[in-house]
């Protein structure tokens, strides 16, 4: 016997069981109903022996219906019966048609709710192979594109055009020679993105392969983004050093005069001295020299303004340096009596070795090395007084 035949028989039994079972259930809610409504006739007739012998042999009291009838204090009379002492209440009667009222419902919602179900088999697709997945990214920012959204139902499929944002364009890799480019709107996902790469081809990829390909998608996405981050905290810095200058610069213009010149004040350089120079019959020209100046700048610029020679300027290169040392370093002249008659000097400075001069003063006039620790002192003392 074959799968569909079988499945068919047991699903044929399987409907008239339900049929049965909705047979057995409407015969016992109608049963339930006529008997209901006959108590109520016989409550309202009055309450005899023979009414009271006649709902002894109904049964009221069911578990399907939920319906509970009770009866206070049941007494057996002999003899005739005053039926006014029985008549039944209009609160007894309400709630017995209320209950049928409901009996009723449920028994046109079972009626409806009641189907017949078929089973039905589906076959399982079977899985295909991936093809190997590799990506490479290449963001190319674009301004909008068109993109197409499907939504598709059990029965019907419906499309709409919306336009949405590039963020970035991805040139993507899927194997098998093919490359597809992809643009990233707001609101993707990588496996959106990787799905979209498969459909471009026609490749018909299952689950794992998109996931694959999603996941090289995001991690390239992430590596771009953390390059752009790093950018955008450089173009910070610069646009905040550019602020503070610009911002230096407007300051100093709001300034007063007065605090500009104070400041030009002490930038300038301290005049050390001034030199004539001749430059021709019966002229002369001075030269400004300041702490800092190189001589030979100094010379070679005075040359070329006045058409001096080479030797010319060499000579007052010299002479500036020599006026540099004086006024900056000058020095002192000491004479010493070495013998009868006989003097000799030493000129020292601010800085000079004072021990290396005495060495050598004793040593060129040849007076003993006993006498440098004398000369020495001496030097010492009359520079120290001249600086005073």
């Amino acid at each position: 016997m074959s799968y569909e035949n079988s499945l068919s028989k047991e699903s044929s039994s399987e409907e008239i069981g339900n049929l049965s079972n909705s047979e057995t259930l409407n015969s016992d809610l109608s049963k339930s109903i006529e008997e209901t409504e006959k108590i109520i006739e016989i409550q309202k007739q009055p309450f005899t022996a023979s009414v009271l012998k006649e709902m002894s042999q109904i049964s009221m009291c069911s578990d399907e219906s939920n319906i509970l009838f009770l009866y206070d204090d049941f007494k057996v009379y002999d003899g005739p019966v005053d039926s006014h002492e029985f008549e039944p209440s209009e609160i007894e009667t309400s709630k017995l048609a209320q209950e049928i009222k409901k009996l009723k419902g449920k028994y046109e919602d079972f009626k409806k709710t009641t189907k017949r179900i078929i089973p039905k088999t589906v076959a399982k697709p079977k899985p295909k192979k991936a093809p190997v997945v590799k990506t490479s990214l290449t963001p190319k920012p674009k301004k909008s594109s068109q993109d197409t959204i499907t939504s598709s139902n059990s029965s019907k499929s419906s499309q709409k055009t919306v336009n949405k944002v590039s963020l970035i364009s991805l040139e993507i890799d899927i194997g098998s020679g093919y490359t597809v480019t992809e643009d990233v709107h707001s609101g993707d996902s990588s496996y959106d993105i990787a799905a979209r790469a498969f459909k471009q081809k026609n490749i018909k990829a299952n689950y794992k392969s998109i996931r694959e390909l999603g996941d090289l998608i995001q991690q390239e996405i992430n590596n771009y983004l953390g390059v752009v981050a790093k950018e955008l905290k450089n173009y910070e810095k610069k646009v905040k050093k550019c602020e503070e200058e610009n911002y230096k610069k407007q300051l100093e213009k709001i300034k007063p005069p007065l605090l500009q010149t104070e400041k030009l004040a002490e930038t300038r350089k301290k005049v050390i001295g001034s030199l004539q120079i001749s430059t021709g019959e019966d002229k002369e020209e001075t030269i400004t020299i300041r702490e800092g100046d190189i001589p030979e700048e100094l010379a070679k610029e005075f040359s070329e303004t006045h058409n001096l020679c080479d030797e010319a300027c060499e000579s007052i290169a010299i002479s500036i340096k020599e006026l540099i040392e004086q006024t900056l370093h000058p020095s002192i002249k000491i004479n010493f009596e070495i013998d009868e008659g006989k003097t000799a000097a030493i000129e020292v400075s601010k800085g000079d070795d004072l021990f290396s001069l005495a060495h050598r003063f004793v040593r060129d006039n040849r007076i003993g090395s006993k006498y440098t620790s004398k000369v020495y002192n001496m030097l010492r003392r009359t520079l120290s007084e001249n600086q005073a």
